[in-house]
């Protein structure tokens, strides 16, 4: 019977994952080392570009669909407690209801 134990014969879940990044990690280094600077600049712009079109696009659909980030109208108010001094000095809790107030 096969476990993911340490000790049992397989490799453990967080020694897969820690040799899946490594792996990676020297792919991507492999590959950045055979770049010359101008590709490397060229690549950098083009991501900088696409993340700075995404977020224009997505601020203002936020703001196309009429989100107003002000608006608390949904919110009600909560049925606060708050400690009010008995006559033997206990504490009691009366509640606010602050739709008669």
């Amino acid at each position: 019977m096969k476990t993911n134990q340490p000790g049992t014969g397989d490799i453990p879940e967080r020694k897969r994952i820690s040799n899946l990044r490594a792996t990676l990690r020297n792919g991507l280094r492999n590959a950045c080392e055979k770049l010359s600077q101008k590709q490397r600049k060229i690549i950098v712009g083009a991501m900088l570009f696409v993340f700075t079109m995404l977020v224009g696009v997505s601020i203002t659909d936020i703001f196309r669909n009429g989100a107003k980030l002000s608006e608390t109208g949904h919110i009600s108010p909560l049925k606060i407690t708050k400690p009010v001094k008995a006559p033997n000095d206990t504490v009691s809790l009366k509640t606010i209801d602050h739709e008669t107030e």
